[in-house]
């Protein structure tokens, strides 16, 4: 038996769901507690009283994951920053403490957008946030990175992706556990990350850089 298939038995998967992972979900208690926040949530749309098929539930990466990715894009010139699902406001939070300047925003939910509108208030960091449906979101015009953190299925995200590419400004999307990379254009890659999780999971962000349309 290899490696591989050693880690996907149960007692392997009983230490990924009983301690590894909350060991995790730990960490980004403790990261809230010192910012004054509450990020580390898991919030089932039912919960807020839309349909489940209208997306993904909220949730959010690590403080450390969710800073590496963004350094990239700060690195890249980027300073601008879109959230599709922006959930509680975590990379809002994370982006202003690596020295983003600009914030926007979607979300399904009215009521996430006030809870995520609280955190961000405690931080003094103003955001354009929207709640709506994202087949209904303009994107912010200008030079923009897009957050996306699997926020709903393959025919919402083949609409978005088409706004993306129609976009008359240069754009860097971070699709964090992309479950539909398809919906972009390959050759636009530009850089992926893998975390191996010592063979229990993975978990992959990739980046899409997109010139201006012509």
């Amino acid at each position: 038996m290899n490696l591989q298939k050693i880690l996907k038995i149960n007692p392997f998967q009983e230490f990924r769901h009983r301690v590894y992972l909350p060991m995790f979900s730990l960490l980004g208690s403790i990261n809230d507690f010192f910012r004054g926040i509450n990020t580390e949530r898991i919030i089932e749309l039912n919960e807020v009283g839309i349909d489940k098929t209208a997306g993904s539930r909220s949730e959010t990466i690590s403080y450390g994951k969710l800073k590496s990715v963004l350094k990239f894009a700060r690195s890249e010139g980027f300073d601008r920053l879109c959230d599709i699902g922006c959930g509680l406001g975590r990379s809002f939070i994370v982006g202003k403490e690596i020295g983003v300047s600009e914030f926007y925003g979607v979300d399904i939910s009215s009521e996430i957008i006030d809870l995520c509108n609280v955190n961000l208030s405690k931080k003094d960091i103003s955001a354009d946030l929207k709640s709506c449906d994202v087949d209904d979101y303009s994107l912010p015009n200008g030079k923009l990175v897009i957050y996306l953190f699997n926020p709903f299925g393959l025919e919402k995200m083949t609409k978005l992706a088409e706004k993306i590419h129609q976009r008359n400004s240069d754009t860097l999307v971070i699709y964090f556990n992309p479950k539909h990379p398809e919906v972009f254009k390959e050759s636009f890659k530009v850089k992926e990350i893998v975390w191996n999780h010592f063979g229990m999971y993975r978990e992959m962000v990739y980046f899409y850089r997109f010139p201006p349309s012509s």
